[in-house]
């Protein structure tokens, strides 16, 4: 297993909720394939959101790395109940 620290940085065309750093720090640390690294971060002028999480993948291949990442930066958004797309998404292998 090789680990990898995945960050992601989501806009929505729509206003975002007070609550919504709260909601995906929650939706984060729910996922069972991920560890959650700290609490969301929201600019509501902005309209974006970002968080971040460690993930283990089975190969050595950053591309698996970067295609589970997405998918669970996704999946965390839709969980929490954010209308946002995905515009920045860093991929980083732990050192080992």
């Amino acid at each position: 297993m090789t680990t990898y620290r995945i960050r992601f940085r989501a806009r929505s065309s729509e206003p975002l909720p007070a609550d919504v750093a709260g909601r995906l720090t929650q939706a984060v640390g729910d996922m069972p394939s991920a560890e959650s690294l700290e609490v969301a971060y929201s600019d509501l002028e902005a309209g974006t959101v970002e968080s971040a999480f460690v993930i283990d993948v089975a190969t050595d291949k950053m591309v698996d790395a970067a295609r589970d990442g997405s998918r669970l930066a996704k999946e965390s958004l839709w969980s929490a109940g954010i209308d946002a797309k995905l515009i920045e998404l860093s991929v980083i292998r732990s050192g080992s």
